[in-house]
């Protein structure tokens, strides 16, 4: 996994724990977003298989983090070769995120947790 940050790097920014790894793209417009995952998940995609791994296209989901004042609806994101469900939370290195940048999930999680303390 070392090779795989410098690789994408003029693509997107990868955060890699363990055996989870997450990529962070970010662009001003839909048009860059949608032209920078392609070529991000070409890549990724030819480095898993150049390494004898399989890139699980169920587990991959795409996050659009936005405002809350942003128009903000829920889709699957179509690229060239791939069908990428988004999704509105998720959870990164322990933390609850949800797609309107605020810490709602996580603190309800903590809540019902600490409620059975």
């Amino acid at each position: 996994m070392n090779d795989l940050p410098c690789s994408i790097n003029k693509f997107a920014s990868p955060v890699i724990y363990a055996d989870d790894t997450i990529v962070l793209v970010s662009a001003s417009n839909l048009k860059d977003l949608q032209t920078k995952i392609d070529s991000t998940l070409d890549y990724i995609s030819d480095w898993f298989s150049f390494n004898g791994l399989i890139l699980n296209m169920e587990k991959t989901n795409m996050v659009k983090f936005c405002t809350n004042h942003s128009l903000n609806n829920q889709q699957q994101f179509p690229t060239d070769n791939y069908l990428i469900n988004e999704v509105t939370n998720i959870r990164f290195l322990g933390l609850g995120l949800n797609n309107n940048m605020n810490w709602k999930n996580h603190v309800a999680k903590i809540l019902s947790k600490l409620s059975r303390v």
